[in-house]
């Protein structure tokens, strides 16, 4: 098994990114990769074991000339949320954040549990 990347981000910034389907979406692709691939689509020559904060990556979008993948997009999305990208070894200790594809995992698992509470109510009536 590979190293994967887990995307953090402040619990005060979940309505926002919520009502904003491609930022999510964007972010969850990028919580789907292992570490070196993103750190790669980056070109992030760095293992960045402490891993990378949003003003890290925009940091790195204004000082690196280089081809970067989705470069506006990237920095659109540093600039609007505060992310923390961490390799899947190390555990976010930052009280205030929440791991974005488990988050979606727990709220998609709720809303089919509701939906199939829905459908066995309906059919007893």
């Amino acid at each position: 098994m590979g190293i994967d990347t887990t995307v953090w981000i402040k619990k005060e910034d979940l309505p926002k990114i919520l009502n904003e389907l491609w930022d999510l979406f964007f972010l969850a692709r990028a919580g789907y990769r292992r570490w070196g691939a993103f750190l790669d689509e980056l070109e992030l020559d760095t293992t960045a074991e402490e891993g990378l904060t949003s003003k890290d990556i925009a940091y790195h979008l204004m000082t690196y000339d280089g081809k970067i993948k989705d470069r506006e997009e990237w920095a659109r999305i540093v600039q609007e949320y505060d992310l923390l990208f961490l390799p899947s070894t190390i555990e976010c200790k930052d009280k205030d954040r929440v791991e974005l594809i488990e988050y979606l995992t727990n709220l998609f698992e709720k809303e089919a549990e509701r939906v199939d509470r829905e459908i066995r109510r309906r059919k007893t009536k």
